[in-house]
């Protein structure tokens, strides 16, 4: 059920967006009613945008061939 009313929020989203793209007019309130209840509807699934440490000291930045590369130039 939870699947299906993202589907539909997600539809809707699209097609207020291809109105945009067309530059028909759009209600910009519903618009943002259906973007809002798509992105709660999609935490819910579990879809939710997680955070992770990107400045990690022991991460590599490129792997053996892109040393080589960098090596030669």
């Amino acid at each position: 059920m939870l699947l299906r009313r993202a589907a539909t929020f997600a539809a809707l989203c699209e097609r207020d967006e291809a109105a945009l793209m067309k530059g028909d007019p759009v209600d910009e309130e519903g618009y943002r009613r259906n973007a809002t209840a798509l992105g709660a509807a999609l935490v819910k699934l579990g879809l939710a945008a997680k955070s992770r440490d990107v400045t990690k000291a022991q991460s590599k930045l490129y792997d053996a061939h892109a040393a080589a590369v960098l090596a030669d130039a």
